[in-house]
């Protein structure tokens, strides 16, 4: 079965505003907007079986700090709308965090909807801590990406 990526309406404008060149505190990085296409071209390529394609930390994101005091209810808007979350290494992966690969942190996290193995939307980008979950308002709309080519993304009014 071929997998599906698609975009929420906001993640479309967090993917039209972001920056097309390397951080300049990580000239050797690559740009957010590359990063998020590595992101998508992977995860078309080989899906989320090994982490050798996603050095990031990939989560569920039902998982929420009990002591947090509005636990229940993230956990279950978590668990509503299938929120996963990915830290993409926006600006850069944390080098204390360098050890395994498949579990290394980012100061950002991508915020996406996992309906099946083979279907995904993403919806948000978040700093990350504190974790936060998308806004409702951030989860609406859905762009396909035809053929998975992020290069025909486009503003859609």
């Amino acid at each position: 079965m071929e997998r599906q990526v698609s975009v929420s309406f906001h993640f479309l404008k967090i993917y039209m505003n972001a920056s097309v060149s390397p951080p300049r505190c990580h000239p050797n990085e690559l740009s957010d907007q590359a990063k998020f296409n590595q992101f998508i071209e992977r995860y078309l390529a080989h899906g989320f079986g090994d982490a050798m394609h996603f050095p990031g930390r990939l989560k569920e994101s039902t998982d929420v700090d009990t002591n947090d005091r509005q636990f229940v209810a993230k956990v279950q808007f978590a668990r509503k709308h299938m929120l996963w979350h990915y830290h993409i290494g926006i600006p850069c992966y944390d080098s204390v965090s360098l050890g395994n690969r498949g579990d290394w942190l980012s100061a950002y996290v991508l915020n996406f909807q996992r309906f099946s193995d083979h279907k995904i939307k993403l919806v948000d980008l978040n700093s990350h801590p504190p974790f936060e979950l998308p806004r409702d308002n951030h989860l609406e709309g859905e762009i396909a990406i035809p053929g998975g080519n992020t290069r025909h993304l486009k503003v859609v009014k």
